[in-house]
């Protein structure tokens, strides 16, 4: 049974329908896609789970160290980069890493042992096909150079995008700063 409701407030009514997803509209009821990028450091719980944005707000993964300036050559940060589908149907997704030089800090990103480095900073690393819900694991190695000072920083912003609807993205970010004992 269906009926046409009309008044003053029928447009509250519909609208707290769709809010409460009791009423689906067409634009909303077809598949969708949705990237859902996660980080963590080292073997730390995962941020950004449901977050979606492009700046990284809400999903930074962070460390500040207090060491000895004559070690900064030797630290080596790990961070897991978490490549979600939280859309529901099966889609590939695009990762790209902002870029700088840095004279204090290299980092590189991998995907087991294959190095991918340059395929991320380009743009054109392409995650295989996920199903809805599955995840790919990206890692991101921070060293310091010889010539690392305390008080220096690194940042990285990663962009996921889905291939099937591109204005589709999301972002985590990872940070790395470090301090003199």
């Amino acid at each position: 049974m269906s009926r046409v409701i009309r008044g003053p407030w029928a447009a509250s009514l519909v609208l707290g329908a769709v809010m409460a997803g009791l009423l689906v509209g067409p634009t909303s009821a077809g598949t969708s896609y949705q990237p859902d990028g996660r980080i963590r450091l080292g073997s730390g719980a995962f941020v950004g789970t449901d977050v979606y944005n492009t700046t990284g707000a809400h999903q930074t993964s962070s460390t500040l160290m207090l060491i000895p300036t004559t070690s900064l050559a030797y630290l080596r940060f790990t961070f897991t980069v978490s490549v979600r589908n939280a859309g529901g149907a099966a889609d590939r997704f695009t990762i790209k890493a902002a870029w700088a030089a840095s004279p204090y800090y290299t980092v590189t990103y991998h995907h087991g042992t294959t190095n991918i480095t340059a395929a991320v900073v380009a743009g054109t690393y392409r995650t295989p096909s996920l199903a809805s819900g599955a995840a790919y694991l990206i890692t991101a190695l921070v060293s310091g150079s010889p010539d690392a000072v305390a008080g220096s920083s690194v940042a990285r912003l990663v962009t996921i995008t889905s291939n099937a609807a591109p204005t589709r993205k999301d972002a985590v970010k990872l940070v790395v700063k470090t301090l003199a004992m």
